[in-house]
């Protein structure tokens, strides 16, 4: 399983740097001022929008409803995760 492990996280390690790159394209992107740009592969879009989020919990306790009324209408589901981080060094380890 150390193997899994190991490749796990390296895995994840070339994926963060693939996300570190894609913010970085995108934001060339948006700062270009252009909606639509065109590549010899692919084409991007670039879309402004305003998003509305409603606070239902901040409106309910508003509008009297008690902790207990929407903790008992508050749905819960089991979630399983992994978490990897990388180990210290030898190098790291001495400093």
């Amino acid at each position: 399983m150390k193997n899994v492990v190991d490749e796990l996280g390296m895995i994840q390690a070339q994926i963060a740097e693939l996300r570190k790159t894609e913010a970085e394209l995108k934001a060339a992107l948006i700062g270009s001022g252009e909606h639509k740009i065109e590549g010899a592969l692919f084409n991007a879009t670039v879309v402004e929008a305003t998003r509305k989020i409603t606070d239902w919990k901040k409106i309910a306790i508003k509008l009297g409803a008690s902790v207990q009324m929407i903790r008992g209408n508050t749905k819960l589901s089991e979630s399983i995760s992994v978490r990897v981080t990388a180990r210290a060094t030898d190098s790291r380890k001495a400093a």
